[in-house]
């Protein structure tokens, strides 16, 4: 008996799904997709992908990197029939992405079940029967194939062994040393703060920092108490050193000395590398704003800042505002995970903690969720100081967790007339 061919002409979805990956590189961080599934002529070019990890920025130069590892394997037609689809630009590229990769997913399945049902109809022995149960299980639904194999963490424990770990995404001094290295990717930070200390001022200090050190870096800050201009605002104000009350009516407050001095300073935002976000309130919309941004940018080279949690609601109902919490925490913990990149949260703590000095993980509101799906929590606390006044305020950040780093307290000043944090050795 000879083994039927067994093909499904969909080369537009194969076509569709690798353009995708090239367009949008960090969408490759899903990590749901494997060369398997793809027909021989393509599947070099997968492997590239899995390979280069979103390392590159656009067509063009994935083309040439495929090239130099492959010779001449894909022909100019070829590249020109995958590159003809080119959803980049799709506010949906994420979803559209995840749908082909289940759809391409499904139709290996059905082809490798196919397969095994023939082999087993031409020689029914045991072990065509178990891999026939499994094809079966597997397009039903009920396995799945683990997320990495043995021999791939063995491969990637001998790179970590001999290979320098990249930088995380750099701030300030003290915290880059404390973090290990920076801000890393696979990364939910908390900020936890009472109301007045300036955690909005502190993480848009981080902001500034972080995209000061890092010319590729893409930002995205989503505020759910301020708008958009207020911020800008205070970024401007954080930046030029002249105070905040004078970007209310500017044009009476500011002498034109200081109108250029602002115009100047902020100009190195106009690259559209930060992006702030108001109106913005369900989880689902924030977790898919990042993953369609992050898809966008090279590995390493995205963050996001959400200020702050409890102004958030999660788009599955729940019965109590605690189980609401644990959703929303879950969905932005999924997305650093699939897209390894990290978010910096911010939350309020609950009343008890207002009777202490010194705050501890139970003093996040809703904290039972928070403390476990963060990698990181720290509190913003004032410090009292002789050098405090009406402008002035010494600040602690208090690292209470921190799975890749120290425990340790840093301490900043905070000039409130320009809402600069700077650090304080």
């Amino acid at each position: 008996m000879n083994q039927p061919t067994i093909k499904i002409d969909d080369m537009p979805l194969e076509r569709s799904i690798i353009a995708t990956l090239i367009n949008s590189p960090g969408l490759i961080k899903l990590g749901k997709i494997e060369a398997e599934w793809f027909a021989p002529n393509y599947r070099n070019i997968v492997k590239t992908l899995i390979q280069e990890n979103g390392d590159f920025s656009g067509s063009a130069e994935f083309v040439s990197k495929f090239n130099f590892q492959h010779g001449g394997e894909i022909s100019n037609d070829t590249w020109d029939a995958i590159l003809q689809y080119d959803f980049s630009q799709n506010e949906h590229v994420s979803q559209l992405y995840e749908a082909d990769i289940i759809l391409m997913r499904n139709q290996h399945q059905r082809i490798e079940a196919a397969s095994a049902a023939f082999d087993y109809a031409s020689d029914p022995n045991t072990n065509n029967l178990d891999r026939l149960k499994k094809q079966l299980d597997m397009v039903n639904n009920k396995i799945s194939k683990p997320h990495k194999s043995m021999s791939q963490l063995y491969d990637e424990m001998k790179t970590k062994l001999y290979s320098d770990t990249p930088e995380g995404i750099k701030t300030y001094s003290n915290l880059d040393d404390a973090l290990n290295g920076g801000i890393r990717g696979n990364n939910l930070f908390v900020i936890g703060a009472r109301p007045a200390v300036g955690k909005s001022a502190f993480s848009a200090n981080l902001a500034i920092q972080s995209l000061r050190s890092d010319p590729k870096l893409k930002l995205d800050i989503f505020s759910l108490e301020m708008g958009d201009s207020e911020i800008y605002d205070r970024i401007g104000a954080m930046i030029s050193a002249i105070p905040a009350r004078k970007f209310y009516n500017a044009n009476k407050q500011m002498n034109e000395k200081e109108k250029l001095k602002v115009l100047a300073s902020m100009k190195f935002l106009n690259d559209n590398r930060l992006t702030i976000y108001k109106n913005i309130e369900s989880s689902g919309e924030i977790t898919g704003t990042i993953r369609q941004r992050a898809a966008d940018c090279q590995s390493g080279h995205y963050m996001a800042i959400v200020d702050y949690l409890q102004l958030v609601h999660s788009d599955s109902k729940s019965d109590t505002r605690s189980t609401e919490v644990g959703s929303i925490t879950r969905e932005l913990k999924k997305a650093t995970q699939e897209l390894d990149i990290p978010i910096v949260l911010l939350s309020q703590l609950n009343r008890a903690s207002q009777q202490r000095q010194s705050n501890d993980l139970a003093d996040l509101r809703e904290s039972g969720s928070i403390e476990q799906d963060a990698n990181k929590v720290a509190f913003l606390s004032n410090v009292d100081d002789q050098a405090n006044d009406d402008n002035f305020q010494v600040v602690c950040l208090d690292i209470k967790k921190n799975r890749e780093g120290k425990l340790t307290k840093l301490y900043f000043n905070f000039y409130k007339d320009t809402q600069k944090f700077a650090e304080r050795f």
